[in-house]
């Protein structure tokens, strides 16, 4: 049999002969494929299948809470929108060839939240991954830069609605107020709102924290301080005990109204506590002193006591509102004025260095963190590594084989004719 494969057949060796006869052929038509083959891996296949990957957290104050400094909730899905990309795309020239439209229409873009799996359990790690196709933008440094605009969106957010927050809307009633006791409820409102807000900064960053010089604990010890020299609450009394009225030819008919609806609410208040004191007799008398019937007994008397309480309340205020119908319109009241402006003026300047400090933390601290040193990640595709190789493998062997349809028909027949003139 191996002899009659000798004699009839073609041998390696001659198939080999027959490959590289035409070498100029093979490495032309190698080349050629070489190229071609990289060409449409690296302008066609990369693209179509290549996408860029960005991981990243935020960290802001307020994000446990997943809320906004001005209270709307975050949704992190709003972050890969059309509105949020063309936002991105426009704040740069050099995004402008970058279709987000056709992006987000071809569902080509995509946010995910990244889970850690913990005894079988998945656990949100805080981060986000942001996939878009590679075939949107010009480089990967284009990618990098417009998916890093993008990532800083809630930050960007946070810091918008921090600029944009208004600080001082007490002091701005302060001034529109028609009554002594509105100003002072408001200037209170104002100190409770600074002291208050300094506390938060400090249980989220430290009362270490520095801006302008200074710590967040001595900003909140100097208006401590202040407050704890200057009683504000003690307005109240003040006001109270002398009857002062802002404007009393415009205030008068308010006061009637206040003190019509006082009167009926007592009014209403002593009928519903002497209903409540028959019914509760009535039960008394049925079932006596039962212990099962002490939860009922007490609940009708804290609402017995409820309403007394109100009722006081309301005996007290009518006083006041009466003292003002029996108050001279020229009452002097420029000492008292004098005190509201002294508070109000300072409260203005510490409303300032509040909100100040409140900028700076927010500024200082609201960041995206990235995963990646390198910020972006590719996958998909082809790296030049691997298509050269492969790009030369295709080329060599498709060079064999028309190496072999031009030549091997003419050498087998050529074979044939020496062994018949043999």
């Amino acid at each position: 049999m191996e002899n009659n494969y000798q004699e009839d057949g073609i041998t390696l060796g001659e198939l080999l002969g027959v490959i590289f006869k035409r070498k100029w052929l093979m490495l032309i038509i190698t080349g050629v494929i070489t190229i071609l083959g990289l060409f449409a891996i690296l302008a066609v296949y990369n693209p179509m299948t290549k996408v860029y990957n960005i991981t990243f957290s935020l960290d802001y104050l307020g994000d446990d809470s997943k809320l906004y400094p001005d209270g709307s909730t975050f949704n992190y899905r709003e972050i890969a929108t059309y509105e949020v990309l063309q936002a991105a795309k426009e704040s740069n020239s050099d995004f402008s060839n970058i279709d987000v439209e056709e992006m987000v229409d071809d569902n080509d873009i995509m946010i995910e939240k990244v889970f850690q799996t913990i005894s079988n359990v998945p656990y949100h790690t805080g981060e986000y991954t942001i996939t878009v196709k590679a075939s949107y933008f010009d480089s990967k440094l284009q990618a990098k830069e417009f998916l890093t605009k993008v990532s800083n969106y809630p930050i960007e957010r946070v810091v918008k609605c921090i600029q944009d927050m208004k600080y001082d809307t007490y002091l701005a009633n302060y001034t529109k107020a028609i009554s002594y006791n509105s100003q002072i409820d408001y200037l209170v409102a104002q100190k409770n709102l600074i002291q208050n807000g300094y506390q938060t900064l400090i249980d989220t960053y430290n009362e270490a924290f520095i801006v302008d010089g200074s710590t967040l604990r001595e900003y909140v010890s100097e208006i401590n301080v202040y407050f704890a020299n200057n009683k504000v609450n003690t307005l109240y009394t003040e006001l109270e005990t002398n009857g002062y009225v802002k404007d009393l030819e415009s205030y008068i008919d308010t006061v009637y109204l206040e003190i019509k609806e006082l009167e009926i609410e007592k009014e209403d208040n002593d009928k519903t506590i002497a209903n409540l004191k028959l019914e509760l007799q009535e039960l008394v008398a049925i079932y006596g002193n039962s212990g099962s019937m002490t939860q009922t007994y007490e609940s009708f008397n804290e609402k017995i006591a409820e309403l007394t309480t109100r009722n006081v309340e309301i005996e007290r205020e009518l006083t006041i509102l009466n003292g003002y119908l029996d108050t001279e319109a020229d009452k002097d009241a420029t000492k008292f004025e004098a005190k509201l402006e002294k508070y109000y003026t300072d409260l203005v300047a510490f409303t300032a260095t509040y909100e100040n400090c409140v900028k700076s933390v927010y500024e200082d601290n609201s960041k995206v963190i990235f995963s990646n040193n390198s910020v972006i990640l590719s996958d998909g595709g082809l790296s030049i590594i691997i298509a050269f190789p492969l790009c030369v493998i295709l080329g060599f062997v498709a060079a064999c084989c028309l190496n072999l349809v031009l030549d091997l028909p003419k050498f087998v027949r050529e074979k044939k004719e020496k062994k018949l003139n043999n």
